[in-house]
């Protein structure tokens, strides 16, 4: 059973903000590809994504607003890339959850019913092949075609923070 020996947040984690929402785990055994497992390499880069582009984000959190249960099984779902400054407004005109979008975040939004919810967090958003963020926030109604999902940003200063850990681990 693989189990977490250590989390390693980022440094620079500001819980009441979520910037720099960055964590790795160190597991107790090496993960093996499978049929049903695959792994995603860390890019050596950052991947600019142009507002508009289809993504694909996964998890295991909720998915409907009207239970707390969390799947039994890893959903996955298209999103669009949304443009920072169209995020940074909807979450600047929340009344209850306003937000500041940084640098270190890139945001999605949906005309449809899906995309992240409760429990998604930590899960990637996968752009082109390449891990491009991993699940942050969004609005506490699951679903709604006025919310904007926020994921941390794999950037240059990000990409750089992993690598150093990476490579400081025996």
């Amino acid at each position: 059973m693989m189990t977490v020996l250590k989390a390693i947040p980022h440094e620079c984690l500001n819980e009441k903000t979520f910037d720099y929402d960055v964590q790795l785990l160190k597991l107790n055994q090496k993960v093996k590809p499978e049929k049903t497992v695959s792994l995603l390499k860390v890019p050596r880069k950052r991947q600019f994504v142009i507002p508009g582009s289809v993504c694909e984000t996964a998890g295991w959190g909720v998915t409907t607003n009207h239970n707390n249960k969390i799947s039994d099984k890893l959903m996955e779902v298209n999103v669009t890339i949304l443009k920072k400054t169209t995020c940074a407004k909807i979450w600047k005109s929340k009344k209850e959850y306003k937000m500041n979008i940084t640098k270190n975040m890139i945001c999605t939004m949906e005309k449809t019913e899906k995309g992240t919810c409760s429990g998604d967090s930590g899960g990637p958003l996968i752009c082109r092949g390449e891990i491009t963020g991993i699940t942050s926030f969004g609005d506490p109604e699951c679903g709604s075609s006025t919310d904007a999902s926020v994921y941390s940003y794999l950037n240059r200063n990000i990409i750089k923070w992993i690598m150093t850990k990476l490579s400081e681990a025996p």
